[in-house]
């Protein structure tokens, strides 16, 4: 027997109300439409309860198996989809967006509220604000996933394809600016040395490349510092930690822009564990002050040792 679908309460209520009406007024049951359009049934009660819109093609799909306008069926999904950015995203007492912005410390926050702008200026493509900015797509999409570009105008043109105020506008420039100083800001010095003195070599697993090199009487630094989590991941804050740095050689460094945060903190553990490995066994407290006590002379009594040189 089929289940019934739940009462519409996600946050895509309106738009499923709307796709259980057309539905009904088709006279179709769940099972009908799922058999007419090919769409999974989990796929139709989940549109149905409001927890998650269909995919574009499968919302195609039942809209033609509904007799539905494609058109019209198409804008009842962006509308949906713009109307649940717009809710996602803060608002400051005039409603003008900007307090939205003061709060953001990582990419994901930033991508919703990019996306709530581009939903509120109608969700134009990819190719058309890299028309507008005179940029690629794939440097749009970048963008709207929250990697800021690295350059004041390129952000600005896309801002302006975007049609935000010119509040707004300051808003997201703040950002980048932060961001830009949070790129260039350095480890503290207690960071630098508890990551150089846990480490030997190159961090990448099996590599022997030392952390520094000679030439002549001049020390060089032979690896480079590594984020383990980016910027898109994590906050300002957190960047420089001693937890989220490791070192690696050149060549090991233009590999890890392919591995996952997961690796690279197996790759930091590794260098870590190799460091421990290569150090001298620690002397207890107890041991060192036995160590470094004067060996007693046998026969002479406890002044004879005193005055012994």
């Amino acid at each position: 027997m089929p289940r019934l679908a739940r009462p519409a309460q996600g946050k895509y209520a309106d738009f499923a109300r709307s796709v259980r009406a057309l539905r009904e007024a088709a006279g179709m049951s769940v099972q009908d439409l799922s058999d007419a359009s090919r769409v999974p049934l989990s796929s139709i009660y989940a549109a149905e309860s409001g927890t998650r819109l269909p995919s574009e093609e499968n919302f195609a799909a039942m809209a033609r198996a509904l007799g539905a306008d494609a058109e019209h069926a198409a804008e009842m999904r962006r509308s949906a989809q713009r109307k649940a950015l717009h809710d996602q995203l803060p608002h400051d007492d005039n409603d003008s967006g900007p307090g939205a912005f003061a709060h953001v410390t990582s990419a994901p926050e930033l991508s919703t509220l990019l996306r709530s702008l581009h939903a509120r200026a109608g969700s134009p493509s990819l190719r058309t604000i890299a028309r507008a900015a005179h940029a690629s797509p794939a440097a749009v999409s970048r963008f709207l996933n929250g990697q800021l570009p690295a350059d004041l105008n390129l952000l600005n043109a896309f801002l302006k394809a975007l049609d935000v105020t010119d509040e707004e506008r300051e808003a997201v420039s703040t950002l980048w600016r932060k961001r830009q100083s949070g790129r260039i800001s350095r480890p503290n010095q207690q960071a630098l040395a508890l990551l150089y003195g846990s480490a030997t070599s190159c961090a990448y697993p099996g590599c022997t490349v030392p952390l520094i090199t000679w030439d002549g009487d001049q020390p060089r630094t032979a690896v480079e510092i590594v984020h383990i989590e980016s910027y898109s991941s994590t906050s300002y804050a957190d960047l420089d930690r001693y937890d989220n740095l490791l070192l690696l050689c050149p060549e090991h460094h233009r590999r890890s822009k392919s591995a996952s945060p997961a690796e690279l903190k197996a790759w930091k553990a590794d260098q870590t564990a190799r460091s421990r490995a290569a150090a001298p066994p620690q002397q207890s407290p107890d041991n060192a002050k036995q160590a470094n006590a004067r060996p007693r002379t046998p026969g002479l009594h406890r002044r004879e040792q005193e005055v012994l040189p």
